[in-house]
């Protein structure tokens, strides 16, 4: 069954009919107040930035269970906790390299990202590229899977990590020419990696200088040996899950998830990094939404569809907290209709006007129903400027695979990341409350909450698009 906007929008104009019998009713409970004092604490030096596995994010996990259980909200059936704890490893700081009989050291001679696990490795053969264009050409045509790329590049931000860490190769070497050891050592977001099965070459980044005049060719000649030390410490995160049944004996059965990453990336050369708007906002909407669809259900007027409110852990590191509820999830993904996915929300983009824009990402990419429910949301009850820059898998910025929907949205899920752009004090310390919107923040999270209804009361689940 395909949904018109015609359709929702009469949906909607019934269930007015009934004001506060309407459960779109509700969205009144989403209050200013409310979210500064919940971004006030998020966003406080106490929290210390947050960071995945520290003492700010546990504050914040506590502070979140805490606010579910004051709003009724519960546990997931058969979980006695809000918590769905898991461990990550802590990245290695040491390490070698030995390319033919030259020694290279972490990190004055290399780096390394997407790392896994400790391990040694032994390279007999690699294939060399003198450019990232003449690799991503070759490679089009090549049989990878035991195959190690060697590419030359100018510096790191020629290397989009996310595509380059899931390629079959059996691994990647970039030889920098501009190589900077600080991007290894400084920046406490590449410090923590998911568990895997086995080990898995990391990306492996090369000062050129440190291989002196020779070429790659002559110095590997007599193999590449990799060597990472062994002593990985375990550090238990958590992302923090809420439940709310719904009201509809067979609906109930499916969820609407609603997702936001309450982590941020902690302390940076003595500076908190209090993320106010990446991502407090969000969190702060994401505790809004438990009282609102909990204060409804209390009033007989509860969406038909359960509603499951995932505040994630370890999006600033990879979208772990997020790959793990998807890889474990609480409630099966077959019974997951859709996820709207909150980050950022609480800024304007650089050289926006309309203070009330937002970015849409996603929202048709799977389904033109979710779509559709969105944009009818958005013209009945919050009239915000919706901006589909990024909603595009091959926009060069890549936001469709750089928040927790996508975690969803790779295993079939209709999913929207809401976002509210890019700001000079984005990964900043500057990114603190004085500089919030909370009129935008409220907006955004009304749009949220009436797509949701649409979708979580309609007895049809969103269609897919056939690909």
């Amino acid at each position: 069954m395909k949904y018109t906007l015609l359709y929702f929008s009469l949906l909607i104009g019934l269930n007015f009919i009934f004001s506060q019998n309407s459960i779109h009713y509700y969205d009144k409970y989403i209050d200013n107040t409310d979210l500064f004092n919940h971004l006030s604490y998020l966003a406080s030096d106490k929290l210390e930035g947050r960071n995945t596995g520290e003492p700010g994010q546990k504050l914040a996990a506590e502070y979140l269970s805490n606010q579910f259980k004051t709003t009724g909200v519960t546990p997931v059936p058969g979980f006695d906790s809000f918590y769905q704890s898991f461990h990550l490893y802590k990245k290695q700081k040491e390490g070698t390299i030995r390319v033919g009989s030259k020694k290279l050291n972490y990190p004055v001679d290399f780096g390394f990202q997407s790392f896994y696990q400790p391990f040694t490795d032994s390279i007999q053969s690699t294939v060399y590229f003198s450019s990232m264009e003449e690799a991503k050409e070759k490679i089009k045509v090549m049989k990878l899977a035991l195959t190690t790329l060697v590419i030359e590049v100018k510096n790191t931000k020629e290397v989009d990590v996310s595509v380059w860490k899931d390629i079959s190769a059996r691994g990647v070497i970039f030889i920098v020419e501009d190589y900077d050891a600080r991007l290894f050592t400084n920046y406490s977001t590449s410090g923590l990696a998911y568990p895997e099965n086995k080990p898995k070459l990391p990306l492996l980044f090369i000062n050129k200088k440190s291989l002196g005049k020779k070429n790659w060719n002559k110095l590997s000649k007599s193999g590449v040996g990799v060597q990472l030390n062994s002593n990985a410490k375990t550090v238990v995160t958590e992302n923090v899950v809420g439940f709310i049944e719904g009201t509809n004996d067979e609906l109930k059965k499916e969820v609407i998830v609603i997702s936001a990453h309450y982590d941020h990336i902690g302390i940076e050369k003595g500076e908190i990094y209090n993320g106010a708007d990446d991502n407090g906002s969000g969190t702060s909407a994401l505790i809004e939404l438990a009282q609102v669809f909990s204060e409804a259900k209390k009033n007989g007027v509860g969406l038909s569809r359960s509603v499951l409110l995932i505040a994630m852990t370890g999006e600033e590191m990879g979208l772990l907290g997020s790959r793990y509820y998807a890889e474990n999830p609480m409630i099966p993904l077959e019974k997951t209709v859709i996820d709207l996915n909150i980050d950022m929300i609480g800024r304007t983009a650089e050289g926006e006007s309309n203070p009330f824009s937002v970015f849409i990402i996603g929202s048709n990419l799977l389904s033109e129903d979710l779509h559709t429910a969105n944009e009818s949301a958005n013209e009945q009850f919050t009239h915000l400027k919706l901006d589909y820059l990024y909603n595009d898998i091959n926009h060069p910025m890549r936001l469709y695979y750089r928040s927790d929907h996508y975690n969803f949205a790779k295993h079939g899920i209709p999913s929207i990341f809401y976002f509210g752009g890019f700001h000079p004090d984005y990964h900043k310390p500057s990114d603190d409350l004085d500089k919030i919107n909370f009129d935008k923040i409220n907006a955004v999270t009304k749009l949220v909450f009436h797509t949701a209804v649409l979708v979580g009361n309609n007895p049809e689940r969103p269609v897919l698009l056939n690909k």
